[in-house]
This record gives C-alpha cells, structure tokens and sequence, in this order.
C-alpha cells in the first residue's frame, strides 16, 4: 500500500513494510517505522515543522535557487561565442541552441521550485 500525503506545501509518501508503515519525504527524509499509516503521517508533520529546509523553501516562494543559477549561466553562455568558434559548421551554433534551450528550461522549471536534480530527471 502506498498513498500520498501533503502537508504545509511538502509531500510524502506513506509506504506499508512488512506490518509497518515509513513516510518518505520529497526531501529525503524517511521516517521510522511505526505501527499504523496515521502515525507515519504524524512522524512526517512533526518533520515539516521541524527542519529548516520546509521553512526556507516555504519563505523562497517555492523557487529552487540552484536551478534558477544554472538556467543563468546556461543562458550566458549561448549568449557568449562559446567554446566551439561560430566559424566551424553547424556545430558551431549547435552547442548555442543546446545552452539557450537548457536555459530556459532550468530557468522555467526552477522559477517553479525544481531542483537542477529534478529538471535532469525530468529530461532524461
């Protein structure tokens, strides 16, 4: 059995091991193993409220930093000649066109709070 829980803008996963149940935070966190799926729930809130990730991301607005860094920098560089001169054949304009679209899409996707691991992933 696996069901999902959100709490304060975080999200867990209630998993059922063996006669037990553990809440998995999108954070990484995992809790202990408790008895009921209720518990595990409360295990995850108390988490929430407790660790200073949830406040700082609650207070950002929901935008992942790195991420939106990333995107600026990949943007720089399609703007800059780059490392390969425009000189050679299309491969010249490709690594361009390539940082211009990871870009935007770090920029987009961290804006919404993504972190550069979850943009990746969400790629490939």
């Amino acid at each position: 059995m696996n069901s999902f829980h959100e709490f304060d803008g975080s999200k867990a996963r209630i998993e059922k091991d063996g006669k037990n149940f553990v809440a998995k935070c999108e954070c990484g966190w995992s809790s202990d193993p408790v008895s009921s799926g209720e518990g595990a729930v409360v295990e995850f809130e108390k988490h929430v409220k407790s660790d200073p990730k949830h406040e700082i991301r609650k207070k950002e607005g929901g935008k992942s930093f790195g991420s939106v860094f990333l995107g600026l920098l990949f943007l720089g560089y399609a703007v800059s000649p780059g490392i390969i001169p425009y000189s050679v054949p299309i491969v010249g304009w490709l690594d361009n066109i390539f940082a211009l679209v990871f870009g935007i899409l770090f920029l987009r996707k961290g804006w919404n709070g993504k972190s550069p691991r979850e943009v990746l992933t969400g790629i490939f």
